[in-house]
Formats: C-alpha cells, sequence, structure tokens
C-alpha cells in the first residue's frame, strides 16, 4: 500500500477515536474522567492535523499543531492545579 493509504486509514481511526473520547467528555462519571477524556481528545486532534498536514502538504497546518499542543499543555497544568487547590492563581497575601 502506498502513503496516500496509509494516511487515510489513519485518519479514520483518528477520527474514530476522537469520537469515542468525546463521549467520554460528555458522559464521563467524574470531573477528572472528564479533563482526562478531553486532554485525550487534544491530543488526537494534534495529531490528526499533522496527517492531514502530510497529505496535503501543508507547512501551516504544522504550525496550528504546535500551537494546539501548546495551549493543551497549558491547559493541562491550569485544570491540574484548579483541581488540586480549587484555584489557579496563588494570592500573594496567603503565602
Amino acid at each position: 500500500m502506498t502513503l496516500e493509504i496509509y494516511l487515510d486509514v489513519c485518519i479514520v481511526v483518528l477520527t474514530l477515536s476522537i469520537v469515542a473520547a468525546a463521549v467520554r467528555v460528555l458522559l464521563g462519571p467524574t470531573l477528572p474522567d472528564r479533563v482526562v477524556a478531553a486532554d485525550a481528545v487534544a491530543t488526537h486532534v494534534i495529531a490528526l492535523s499533522v496527517l492531514v498536514a502530510m497529505k496535503l502538504e501543508s507547512v501551516t497546518l504544522f504550525d496550528i499543531a504546535l500551537a494546539l499542543a501548546i495551549l493543551s499543555f497549558l491547559t493541562a497544568v491550569v485544570v491540574g492545579k484548579y483541581l488540586e487547590k480549587g484555584h489557579v492563581i496563588d494570592d500573594i497575601v496567603h503565602r
């Protein structure tokens, strides 16, 4: 099989994986389950954008994937801190 067929198969599999993880985001029993599922959706969307960039031979989509990866990381850090402490920004008075 050629690279085009492999890319098509991977794009379909990742799309199905995004749908499955999105269902977990909507139906997750607890908030941490939903956060992990949302992080999985973000990771799969990044991978999907890279595969589409390879298929379309587009450099711009690689830049978008990099920006999404940075945003996903920052979101995971902020949500993790919120779940642990109940707030995101530490107040100077409470130090």
